[in-house]
């Protein structure tokens, strides 16, 4: 018997650099957590400035149209209104629309009696009372044995001698209960 030697080169981590490495993880993820009570407080003063942010807008806006109207520019003023106005009519026929067909999908699933009940309800309590009333049909469930159909198997018990010696008779005895 002959003995190979291979030339295995091992290294090994000293012990100092795993602990450094697994402290700089715990210390890393120290640094990116936030307290609660600090996150709060920056949602809270996020809030704040929008706040003050469109409070500053709509002062701005404010003495925009009086620089206007103290030059006689009504014109303007009365242009950009009309733009207003039908930006906001256009988004309410839309969400109008939208109503209605919501509204008449859900009804669909009714009755007409019950249409006529539930048409005056709102499309936000109309949803909720939809939801409230689960329609899952329940399917009719075939209970009949699947596959070709063949004349029920006769008792194993009332099978005569000849019967059970047969094995064309024993086999689709057999046949009928296996699953397939």
């Amino acid at each position: 018997m002959e003995q190979v030697n291979q030339d295995v080169k091992t290294e090994t981590t000293p012990i100092a650099e795993v602990k450094e490495q697994s402290v700089e993880q715990n210390v890393k993820q120290e640094l990116d957590s936030i307290p609660y009570s600090r996150f709060a407080e920056t949602v809270k003063q996020k809030k704040e400035l929008q706040e003050k942010l469109s409070s500053y807008e709509q002062k701005a806006e404010e003495q925009r149209q009086k620089d206007l109207e103290e030059k006689g520019e009504y014109e303007t003023l009365l242009s950009e209104t009309r733009n207003k106005y039908e930006e906001a009519k256009a988004k309410a026929e839309k969400f109008d629309q939208y109503v209605t067909t919501r509204k008449q999908s859900i009804l669909d699933n009714y009755t007409e009696e019950e249409q006529d009940i539930l048409g005056d309800l709102s499309l936000e309590k109309l949803e909720k009372y939809h939801d409230s009333k689960s329609f899952t049909k329940k399917v009719p469930v075939d209970n009949s044995r699947g596959g070709i159909s063949k004349s029920a198997p006769t008792d194993f018990h009332k099978m005569t001698v000849e019967e059970k010696g047969d094995p064309a008779i024993w086999q689709r005895y057999l046949e009928n209960f296996r699953r397939k």
